[in-house]
């Protein structure tokens, strides 16, 4: 599997009870400052964002960020463990 540049986000806008909201916009476009292309992962549940890692992961993502709390950081973990994806977290 190639690798793209592109980067997928998980975040949980609930993540620290909303207090950090504010801070994905913020997030996104210093990721995408670089000239990378970054999308947010839609997800409604845990499982389904452990889900939409996997086939960000799947699908040849370069990277994968995790934005928010332990569970939202062990969810995308779990996609990218044994991978080649890299893996960044921004505590939320």
């Amino acid at each position: 599997m190639k690798c793209s540049d592109d980067i997928a986000v998980l975040a949980n806008p609930g993540a620290g009870r909303g207090r950090h909201r504010g801070l994905l916009p913020a997030v996104l476009d210093r990721l995408g400052a670089g000239g990378r292309t970054v999308r947010l992962l839609e997800a409604d549940s845990a499982e389904d964002a452990e889900k939409a890692c996997h086939r960000a992961v799947a699908e040849g993502i370069g990277a994968l960020v995790a934005v928010g709390g332990d569970g939202t950081v062990h969810r995308a973990l779990q996609a990218v463990a044994g991978t080649g994806v890299g893996f960044g977290v921004v505590p939320a």
